[in-house]
């Protein structure tokens, strides 16, 4: 177990700690030169039962309250120190508010100093705290009388300690592995090492990780948990990482990073959170303070845009955007405490709700509800709820890397939520059944009744259809849509087109008649495909009309649209999409030139130009210089754009 001390300075923090452990957890040379704890000590105690005390010993001065908060942020249990003759202290109820904001409620209160005073100033002391824990997520913590120098109360101090047991972090256990890294440095031999809190998962010998915001594998050499070498670590151990990587530098690798699982690197600059304001602030918290932000082990400045009305009263709770300055790594649920802007005050903290959202729309009413569909909840409870508010669903792989959720956790979310999963494997989304049944019936109607309209036509594209669907519907979701009445044989697809089974297109009787006429003339596979001027002088056509059935045939599936004045049937660009394939096959090498192709199809040198054009605009060769290569078979191109 892991307990972090808190508490004004000199009220005997680290002598506590050697009372408990036996080990003086300050260890630079000004700490011991000034008896003053600078930055974090650690201290470990091993009972000889298999239970380890750890002990993570911050400084009490309030120029360190940067240190402290890396101290505690990540733990569980914490042991307040107040001194029986000062009794509580100005960095007592900072250090207490900073805890209250982490949500910490394990703790024991260790009233120290008692030689120096009488028993009524004990009383008077311990009063004194009762009355500063009201309220607090401490309110109910003992108050153990202690003196170190003594050895008075230690021993009933440490069986409390001990009866607090292993603590893990409800439902991290089995979550991406992360390590809030505080220390980094150079071990002579082995190289780099860097300690810190396991937040959430394990991590073994080998492992690959992500040292994150930043960047770059590593891979773990060795490891200690708890002052002991181990195989591997879980939540709730302080951890020791022996790291080897090509990639990464010492000079790179410092507090506020961290070592995570590669499915948890997803660097972000904006947080969306529930702020409390602590109730002691003399002013509002207002949009766009400039603030410290204080995450996992992470100091960053941020400014915070409030999402609801303009201001945060002292007291007041309310959802906030933090817009970091530089990327950070965080995840749904992460406590975090916010400064000001010098760094001198505590104004309040709160949790993550969304570490990836979008970066448009923050105060709209859907962004707000999806936000309170989170608190408080996990994450099969907040899938069903967000489900049931967002009728465009949720993207399953995004809401999975906030909560920091492996493939197996996904699957026991969606068991527990009794959702189902629709789409790809690329754009996979969760959505509510109503909602998802009401979606393909808008898209089934939408085709039917645009075809109605439109009888010329072989079918409706995509955007078009989305366009015209009586609710938003993301590209995504159209597909996933698509897919499904498509397996159920509600639609089909041809080629770019969506269209109702069995559905055949029909020109008008006048665009029919003009079809038949000029049919003969663009289906010769011999003769030089002639243009529509062409056609019209020599057929003694109106231009203008014959264009207008051109361009409708071409809706109805019937011809494409090759250059300005140039159509091609159908059958006849598939065949010649097999002839191009066939010569860039022999040419595979060098490539093929538009002359080789003239001359394979004879269909003249203006032509073949404007069609190898059009090949190239729809993917199926693509032009380097004077030559001409085989972008994708002819077969998926067809399928595509000519397909029956």
């Amino acid at each position: 177990m892991i307990i972090a001390t808190a508490g004004h300075i000199d009220h005997g923090k680290t002598l506590l700690v050697q009372a408990l452990t036996g080990v003086n957890s300050d260890r630079l040379p000004e700490e011991k030169q000034r008896g003053m704890s600078i930055d974090l000590g650690f201290a470990y105690r091993d009972f000889g039962d298999g239970e380890v005390l750890g002990l993570v010993d911050v400084p009490g001065h309030e120029r360190f309250i940067r240190n402290m908060l890396a101290g505690v942020i990540a733990v569980d249990c914490a042991l307040l120190v107040v001194a029986a003759d000062d009794g509580p202290m100005p960095q007592t109820r900072e250090h207490l508010d900073i805890l209250d904001l982490l949500g910490v409620e394990r703790g024991i209160v260790a009233l120290t100093k008692i030689d120096r005073v009488n028993a009524a100033r004990i009383e008077q002391a311990t009063d004194d705290i009762k009355v500063m824990l009201a309220g607090t997520s401490l309110a109910d913590a003992h108050i153990e009388p202690v003196c170190a120098p003594t050895g008075e109360g230690i021993e009933a101090l440490t069986a409390k300690v001990r009866a607090f047991g292993k603590v893990l972090r409800a439902g991290q256990a089995d979550n991406n592995f992360r390590l809030a890294i505080d220390r980094a440095f150079t071990v002579p031999g082995a190289g780099l090492v860097v300690t810190g809190h396991v937040f959430s998962g394990h991590v073994s010998v080998d492992d690959r990780l992500i040292i994150s915001p930043n960047g770059g594998e590593v891979r773990v050499r060795g490891l200690h948990a708890d002052d002991r070498m181990a195989s591997a670590a879980g939540p709730g151990e302080r951890c020791a990482l022996n790291l080897a990587g090509q990639s990464v530098r010492r000079e790179r690798v410092k507090r506020g990073q961290w070592a995570v699982a590669e499915p948890a690197h997803a660097p972000t600059q904006r947080l969306d959170t529930k702020l409390r304001v602590l109730p002691n602030e003399t002013r509002a918290l207002r949009h766009w303070t400039p603030v410290h932000v204080h995450l996992g082990t992470q100091d960053l400045t941020a400014r915070i845009a409030t999402l609801e009305g303009e201001t945060i009263e002292p007291g007041e709770q309310k959802l906030v955007r933090l817009m970091l300055d530089r990327p950070a790594a965080a995840w749904v649920g992460d406590r975090f405490i916010v400064r000001d802007q010098s760094a001198q005050r505590t104004l309040g903290g709160g949790h993550v709700l969304d570490p990836l959202p979008p970066a448009r729309g923050r105060s709209h009413s859907q962004r707000i509800g999806y936000l309170r569909a989170v608190i408080p909840s996990q994450p099969a409870n907040a899938l069903t709820r967000l489900t049931a508010i967002q009728p465009s669903g949720v993207e399953l792989d995004p809401y999975a890397r906030g909560w920091n959720l492996p493939p197996e956790a996904v699957a026991r979310t969606l068991e527990e939520s009794g959702l189902d999963v629709l789409g790809s494997a690329y754009k996979r989304l969760i959505m509510d059944a109503d909602h998802w049944a009401n979606i393909r019936k808008a898209v089934v109607n939408s085709i039917g009744q645009w075809l109605d309209k439109h009888p010329e036509r072989t079918g409706i594209e995509r955007e078009r259809l989305r366009r015209a669907l009586p609710m938003r519907v993301s590209p995504a979701l159209l597909e996933a849509a698509i897919a499904a009445l498509r397996a159920s044989n509600q639609i089909t697809v041809q080629g770019p087109l969506l269209t109702r089974p069995g559905h055949r297109a029909q020109l008008p009787p006048a665009d029919q008649a003009l079809w038949n006429k000029i049919r003969p003339y663009l289906e010769r596979a011999t003769d030089k495909p002639p243009t529509l001027p062409d056609l019209a002088k020599s057929l003694s056509l109106d231009p203008m009309r014959l264009r207008a059935m051109a361009e409708r045939a071409v809706g109805a599936g019937i011809l494409a649209h090759v250059n300005a004045n140039r159509f091609f049937t159908l059958p006849r660009l598939r065949e010649l999409a097999h002839m191009a394939e066939q010569l860039a096959n022999q040419h595979s090498t060098e490539g093929f030139t538009a002359a080789a192709f003239r001359d394979v199809s004879g269909i003249g040198r203006n032509a073949t130009i404007e069609l190898l054009e059009y090949f190239d605009r729809v993917g199926l060769t693509r032009r380097i210089g004077n030559i001409r290569r085989l972008q994708q078979p002819a077969q998926a191109v067809i399928a595509k754009h000519w397909s029956e």
